[in-house]
C-alpha cells in the first residue's frame, strides 16, 4: 500500500506544480499586458490588443515570423512619432521538437509606411557562422568607406546597388556606434527590433523612439522631433 502511494503522491505533485507553472504564467502575462497597456495610454498611442488579428496582412510577410511554427503577435498599440506612422507589439514563434523545443519572445516596432521607397533588405548582427558562410558565397554587403558598420552587421538583399543607395551615411554611422540591430525592409514596411529581447513598459517609449529614429535615417534625416501622438483615424 505504501509502496502504491508513492507514485500517486509524485504524480499529484507534478500536476500541482504543472498548473501552478500555468496560473504564474497567465499572471505574468496579465499583468504585462496591463502595464503595456497604460504605457500606450501615456504615450497617446492607441491600444489594440485583440483587433491585432487585422493586422497580419502587414508582418506575417517578414522573416521573422518564419523562423519557426505558431508565429504570433499580441499586445499591439498604435501610435506616431513625427511623421512616423508605427505599431508596437510583442511577437513569439516556436523552434525544435521534443525536448528541444523552444519557444522564443520579443518586442518589435512596424513601420507600414516606412519603406514605400526602399529595396527589400534584411539586416542583422553578424556573427561567426556569417563570416564562414561568406567564404563559400554568402550575400554580405559591406561599405569601405564605413568599416564598423560591415563589421558588425550583415546585409542582405536582391538588389545590392539599391541597397547601398539606401544606406545614408548618418545610418551607417549610427549602426556603427550601435550593434545589436535587426531591421527588415519588405512590401514597403520597415520592421525594428533587437533579438530576443522584450521590452519593460518603463523602457518601451526609449525604444518606439530609437525605432523611428533608425526609420528616419533611411528617410534622409537624423531622427524624428515631437513626442508619440495617437493616430486617431478607425482601426
Amino acid at each position: 500500500m505504501f509502496e502504491f502511494a508513492i507514485p500517486c503522491v509524485c504524480f499529484l505533485l507534478f500536476i500541482g506544480l504543472a498548473v501552478a507553472v500555468v496560473i504564474y504564467g497567465n499572471y505574468v502575462s496579465e499583468k504585462r499586458r496591463k502595464a503595456l497597456a497604460e504605457a500606450a495610454q501615456l504615450m497617446g498611442f492607441d491600444w489594440l490588443d485583440k483587433t491585432l488579428g487585422t493586422l497580419s496582412s502587414l508582418f506575417r510577410h517578414f522573416t521573422l515570423f518564419n523562423r519557426g511554427s505558431g508565429a504570433d503577435a499580441y499586445n499591439a498599440m498604435r501610435g506616431r512619432i513625427g511623421s512616423q506612422e508605427l505599431y508596437v507589439m510583442d511577437c513569439k514563434y516556436t523552434t525544435g521538437s521534443g525536448k528541444n523545443r523552444s519557444t522564443h519572445y520579443q518586442t518589435v516596432v512596424l513601420l507600414p509606411e516606412a519603406a514605400t521607397h526602399l529595396p527589400v533588405f534584411e539586416m542583422e548582427p553578424e556573427n561567426f557562422l556569417h563570416q564562414v558562410f561568406q567564404v563559400f558565397g554568402y550575400q554580405d554587403i559591406d561599405f569601405e568607406e564605413h568599416p564598423e558598420f560591415s563589421r558588425k552587421y550583415l546585409l542582405r538583399g536582391p538588389n545590392a546597388e539599391q541597397i547601398r543607395e539606401a544606406f545614408t551615411p548618418e545610418a551607417l554611422d549610427y549602426f556603427g556606434s550601435q550593434p545589436g540591430w535587426f531591421v527588415e525592409s519588405k512590401n514597403g514596411s520597415l520592421l525594428v527590433y533587437r533579438h530576443g529581447v522584450v521590452v519593460t513598459p518603463e523602457k518601451l517609449p526609449e525604444f518606439v523612439a530609437e525605432a523611428a529614429r533608425i526609420a528616419a535615417f533611411f528617410q534622409g534625416g537624423s531622427g524624428p522631433s515631437g513626442k508619440p501622438q495617437a493616430i486617431q483615424e478607425e482601426f
